[in-house]
């Protein structure tokens, strides 16, 4: 445990203490924020938002669900593969993944969602598909915050290539 102030932040003891953590946490199913004092901040996060570099948020699940159920990806462990079906997707939205898994980082993580208390793709894979959602105008953030607007031509998007209602 570290002080900072009026805040103590934890340290995990290993990689491993993480994977058991957040596998409780998906067990424990999507967390009731009726009651949280700071809903009126949390709520519109739960839709769409970024989580580092990646996108996150209920839209994020439904997307990487949708990937799974589609064939393009399948989850081993705590990494995303991405099929030969998923290949061939991800190249014709854009996407070079050969150059995806050189880069120094995860290629396709495992990452829990927070609000949804499921997983969202990140590594790399993530981070370029949130890039090309911001490229095709799908996308948009303000700088500093978090949360992430889906405009109409987004919504049209991502129904066409993923087959995702994106309607808020």
């Amino acid at each position: 445990m570290e002080r900072c102030l009026r805040y103590r932040y934890y340290r995990l003891a290993s990689p491993a203490v993480a994977e058991i953590l957040e596998s409780l946490m998906a067990l424990s199913g999507p967390p009731i924020l009726k009651n949280r004092p700071d809903r009126a901040a949390v709520d519109p996060l739960r839709q769409a938002r970024s989580c580092y570099d990646h996108l996150a948020g209920s839209l994020a699940v439904v997307l990487a669900d949708t990937l799974q159920r589609n064939g393009w990806i399948n989850l081993q462990e705590r990494d995303y593969q991405v099929t030969e079906v998923g290949e061939h997707g991800f190249a014709a939205f854009g996407l070079d993944l050969p150059a995806l898994r050189h880069q120094q980082r995860l290629f396709a993580r495992r990452c829990i969602d927070w609000s949804e208390r499921r997983p969202h793709i990140g590594g790399a894979l993530g981070a370029a598909l949130m890039t090309q959602f911001q490229e095709s105008g799908w996308i948009r953030r303000n700088p500093g915050d978090r949360k992430i607007w889906v405009s109409s031509a987004g919504q049209q998007g991502l129904w066409k290539t993923f087959g995702i209602d994106a309607t808020p």
